[in-house]
């Protein structure tokens, strides 16, 4: 797993690298599905999710330490970044949990690009929005996608199809049961005698 995660590092380096110089030929692509929720990729080099479950013990760490729950951080992440290390948005959000660069940088983030640092800065931010808002988790969503002075100033979630669309996927994510462990393979019963 190091040399994954190192090789990611490495890939994720030279992304920004060619996102600080602009190279001939250079574009960006969005995957398919809706794209006010997934990131641009770049081209260059774009890094593999983080394979499920692997990233589980950062996740339970930051999210104790932010006393939230790390199925909401799951959610926010899958739904900002679909577990991409490297995902840029169009608007210039970086990493797992798209972090804006003032965001990143007012959070003490120092490497928006890697997975733990982003982690830590986002569920910061995250948690901060929940204080913010009195644990409204609707308004501490909004805030996250849109900012907060939007939601200050709608006094609830944004008007904005791609804020709305945000709230109601991860809020869906939370909802959902988690995936069910596969069941061990019944033996069949013994064939039962006729009755005489």
């Amino acid at each position: 797993m190091e040399e994954s995660l190192r090789k990611q590092k490495e890939s994720v380096a030279r992304q920004v690298q060619s996102i600080r110089v602009p190279q001939a030929g250079a574009q960006t692509l969005a995957p398919n599905g809706p794209r006010s929720l997934r990131p641009l990729l770049s081209t260059l080099g774009a890094c593999d999710p983080l394979p499920p479950g692997s990233f589980d013990a950062q996740i339970r760490a930051e999210a104790t330490r932010q006393r939230l729950a790390p199925e909401l951080l799951r959610a926010v992440i899958s739904t900002e970044s679909a577990f991409v290390p490297c995902a840029i948005s169009d608007k210039g959000a970086m990493g797992l949990m798209q972090l804006m660069p003032g965001t990143a940088a007012a959070m003490g983030v120092a490497n928006p690009m890697d997975p733990d640092d982003n982690l830590r800065g986002g569920v910061r931010y995250l948690g901060q929005l929940l204080e913010r808002y009195g644990g409204d988790l609707r308004l501490a969503l909004g805030a996250y996608n849109a900012g907060p002075a939007l939601v200050d100033k709608y006094g609830t979630v944004p008007p904005i199809p791609e804020t709305q669309n945000y709230v109601r996927e991860v809020l869906k994510k939370l909802a959902a049961p988690p995936p069910a462990a596969p069941k061990p393979p019944v033996a069949p019963k013994p064939p039962v005698a006729p009755n005489p």
